[in-house]
């Protein structure tokens, strides 16, 4: 088997390029972490992580040479990653406990997992917007982007909305569409 994936990247590799085809590989190995066992365990959070981070690398090494600049998107990243696997997780916590899985939501439970997905995908709005400003990225759609993930946010929370992902994941895909739209790799 692992001698069939290595002629797969090398002819990948020839295609695409090994700037492409490493962050894409990464982000393949993270989402088949999460399926055969991490999404049980208390480092779920890390292969949501692996995906928010290599996907967009994935995307702008198809274009662009990839920078230190884009080291940027790992926290957040991060912060994308924690609200939406908190989000996600916090409707399924009962029934994930009843059969053994100690995952980060079942572990915060799911009304804090709620309130700590809320707060980091305010963070990263606020993060990402920050960000922006100071690297000379357009503002506007940026801190409308992020506007909208706010509002996203606060209807979540003020409707106690046991499963919020839907509107969570469309707003913050809206704002890392913009951001990323806007980055200057």
């Amino acid at each position: 088997m692992a001698g069939g994936v290595r002629v797969a990247q090398r002819a990948a590799s020839r295609c695409a390029g090994d700037a492409v085809v490493r962050p894409t590989l990464a982000g393949l190995g993270a989402g088949l972490a999460y399926n055969f066992g991490m999404r049980r365990t208390p480092l779920s959070l890390l292969p949501w992580w692996g995906g928010f981070v290599f996907l967009p690398l994935a995307a702008f090494a198809t274009s662009t040479p990839l920078t230190a600049h884009l080291l940027v998107l790992v926290p957040l990243g991060g912060l994308v990653a924690l609200g939406l696997h908190l989000a996600n997780g916090a409707p399924d916590v009962a029934g994930d406990r009843a059969v053994g899985h100690r995952s980060l939501p079942v572990l915060l439970g799911a009304s804090a997992a709620l309130r700590v997905a809320a707060a980091a995908l305010i963070g990263v709005a606020a993060a990402g917007s920050v960000v922006a400003l100071f690297d000379g990225q357009a503002l506007a759609p940026v801190a409308t982007a992020a506007g909208v993930l706010v509002i996203a946010v606060a209807y979540t929370l003020t409707r106690r909305l046991t499963r919020p992902f839907p509107y969570l994941a469309v707003a913050a895909t809206l704002f890392a569409a913009s951001w990323l739209a806007t980055l200057n790799p």
